[in-house]
C-alpha cells in the first residue's frame, strides 16, 4: 500500500512537472476577446456624449459610463425606465466635474485609476421597493459597479436637490466600492 502511494505520488509530480516544461508561448493563442478600438461614429446622435465619456472616463480611469440602460445589468425586481439622453449628458458632466475631478485633485489620478468603479450605470427612473415603501437611490455592486437611479428627475439648478439625491448618493456608493 505504501509503495503504491509512493509510485502514484511520483507519477503525479512528474505529470505536473511535464505540464510546466511543455508550456511555451507558442502553445497560447491570442485573446478570445474583442480588443478592437472601434472609432466613434460622428453621424450618431449620441456622438458628443460618447466622445465626452471616452475622453473623461474610459481613457483616464478605465470606467464605462453606461447611459443606455443595460437590462442585463439592471435589477429586474423593479420597473425601470432608461435615462433620457439629455439627462445622461447632464449627469455625466456633473460626475466628471463634481465627483471625479474633485477626487483627482484631492487624492490623485492614480488613486482613482486603482480604486474607482469600472462601471457607472445610469437609470432614469427610481427603484421603488413596494414592500417597504422606500426608494433606492443607488447601488454599489461587487466593488466594480455603481448604479445611479432617478436620473430623469435631475435638476442642475436645484443645488439642495442635487446634494440630497445625487451627490450624497455618489459619495455613499463610492465608499462601498472603497
Amino acid at each position: 500500500m505504501k509503495h503504491t502511494f509512493k509510485i502514484t505520488f511520483i507519477a503525479l509530480l512528474a505529470s505536473i512537472a511535464m505540464g510546466f516544461v511543455s508550456c511555451s508561448d507558442d502553445d497560447f493563442t491570442e485573446t478570445i476577446f474583442d480588443t478592437t478600438d472601434y472609432p466613434l461614429d460622428r453621424s450618431e446622435y449620441t456622438f458628443p456624449l460618447d466622445t465626452f465619456v471616452k475622453v473623461n472616463f474610459l481613457e483616464p480611469y478605465n470606467l464605462r459610463y453606461l447611459y443606455k440602460m443595460q437590462d442585463i445589468g439592471s435589477d429586474m425586481n423593479y420597473n425601470l425606465v432608461p435615462c433620457t439622453y439629455e439627462q445622461s449628458v447632464t449627469l455625466a458632466v456633473l460626475c466628471k466635474y463634481l465627483w471625479y475631478d474633485v477626487y483627482r485633485d484631492v487624492v490623485g489620478a492614480e488613486f482613482l485609476k486603482q480604486f474607482s468603479p469600472r462601471i457607472i450605470h445610469v437609470i432614469g427612473s427610481p427603484a421603488y421597493n413596494p414592500a417597504s415603501g422606500t426608494m433606492i437611490l443607488g447601488t454599489a455592486e461587487g466593488g466594480l459597479k455603481i448604479t445611479l437611479y432617478n436620473a430623469n428627475a435631475l435638476n442642475p439648478n436645484d443645488i439642495e436637490y442635487l446634494n440630497e439625491w445625487f451627490f450624497k448618493t455618489m459619495h455613499h456608493e463610492f465608499s462601498h466600492i472603497l
